[in-house]
């Protein structure tokens, strides 16, 4: 008989691929013109819907961020928009 082998949790799982893409010190945050920036609205409690265990905590931007976020979006689109085919390729 072998030993029945307990998968990871899914905050286990969500938090060491997050630390593993922004690193050891990063916290949940929304990615705005190239950076990683602070929340500042209400709190959002992520649960797993299969074991309903949480798995994570974090803050929804607020509108100021969101307000910055689709600003930033519009300049990176305009910004993409005056490369040609050839370039967006490289990127890509």
């Amino acid at each position: 008989m072998t030993d029945a082998v307990t998968p990871p949790s899914s905050r286990a799982v969500v938090l060491a691929r997050w630390r593993e893409l922004m690193g050891e010190d990063a916290t949940p945050g929304a990615w705005i013109a190239g950076s990683l920036v602070a929340e500042e609205g209400e709190e959002v409690v992520l649960v797993d819907p299969a074991r309903g265990m949480e798995v994570l905590r974090y803050r929804n931007a607020g509108a100021r961020l969101a307000a910055e976020a689709a600003r930033a979006a519009d300049e990176g689109l305009r910004a993409w928009s005056r490369l040609t085919a050839a370039a967006c390729g490289r990127l890509l």
